[in-house]
């Protein structure tokens, strides 16, 4: 079976049609666009109000192969590199089908992986608290995903079966700063205790935009 790769990219509101039109030149099929709740770590915007931007998710189910022409389609195309342009991150989808939600899942090939992105599926209202908690362990602005995204079957955020008024925070860190941010998420949503949630860890293998450097599988290095 050829090696499978989840590419996702956060934009503004209204670029995602844009987006996919490009890739069809890489025969790129399936995508769900979701929409999205950006927020961002600044405190002079939060002062003004204007910490919180809407956002496009594209998921991107692609051939491993892909990966790296659909992050320079990013670079070149949507200059994602620049500030407050977006990120576009990969997942190898291989992770996604063995997922436990164990301790042990949540440390999952920390050495070999510059960055991970913690995912974690909560009670619709409490996304935003999910985000204070994170950035207070030293996580920058996450994404906040509401409810059901049109072209989701099944009520489905891939393997995982999502219910109603449920809401999805994605962060991506680095990798040596995981563990904190898993540690504080856990400990103040009281996701110990049954039916508060669930949180999760997935390598990185390539992020492009909203850091300082393009950062590949291997960067620990």
């Amino acid at each position: 079976m050829l090696a499978q790769t989840l590419f996702i990219t956060v934009v503004d509101r209204g670029q995602a049609e844009s987006i996919l039109q490009k890739t069809q030149a890489f025969s790129v099929g399936g995508g769900v666009v979701m929409p999205g709740e950006g927020t961002i770590s600044n405190k002079w915007l939060e002062i003004l109000g204007l910490n919180e931007s809407q956002k496009d998710v594209i998921f991107l189910p692609i051939l491993s192969s892909l990966e790296d022409p659909l992050h320079e389609l990013m670079l070149k195309e949507f200059k994602i590199h620049k500030r407050r342009r977006g990120i576009s991150f990969s997942l190898p989808l291989s992770h996604f089908q063995r997922l436990r939600f164990t301790q042990d899942q949540m440390r999952l090939d920390s050495a070999r992986y510059k960055y991970h992105c913690i995912i974690s599926i909560l009670e619709q209202g409490k996304a935003k608290d999910c985000v204070e908690h994170a950035k207070n362990a030293g996580a920058p602005g996450g994404t906040i995903l509401h409810g059901r995204g049109a072209g989701v079957p099944q009520d489905r955020f891939f393997n995982l079966l999502i219910e109603p008024k449920k809401e999805i925070v994605f962060f991506v860190v680095p990798t040596e700063i995981v563990d904190r941010v898993q540690e504080e998420i856990v400990i103040k949503m009281q996701l110990e205790e049954e039916g508060q949630g669930i949180i999760f860890a997935l390598p990185v293998t390539r992020a492009t935009g909203l850091f300082e450097t393009d950062a590949k599988v291997g960067a620990s290095q």
